[in-house]
């Protein structure tokens, strides 16, 4: 927890974890501070920022993670989905990038 105000008020309260809507905020006023460095620093690359939010860091997460072979049960209760074909959405980012470096040697 930041040693703000609120953040020692949570901490004093029993919380030790941010919220799912903490974290969001955290990560858009992240991303305003990246995008505000980049115009300042490298104006050539400010525009080309997207804006990352959280589902995004947990969908690379599950991608990384069925590539690294991780079982697709641990995910499931991982991630809380009620369906294997959920979780093996993320196996399908993998499957594409693999047919598609392996295109490169028939091109």
């Amino acid at each position: 927890m930041p040693k703000t105000e609120r953040g020692n008020a949570k901490v004093d309260a029993g919380f030790k974890n941010y919220s799912e809507s903490g974290i969001h905020r955290l990560m858009v006023q992240t991303m305003k501070k990246f995008a505000a460095h980049l115009a300042e620093t490298k104006s050539e690359f400010a525009g080309k920022s997207k804006t990352v939010r959280a589902h995004a860091l947990r969908h690379t997460f599950g991608t990384h993670a069925m590539e690294a072979n991780i079982p697709i049960d641990v995910l499931q209760a991982y991630f809380g989905h009620a369906s294997p074909a959920t979780t093996g959405l993320y196996m399908q980012s993998g499957r594409r990038r693999r047919v598609k470096e392996i295109s490169k040697l028939y091109a």
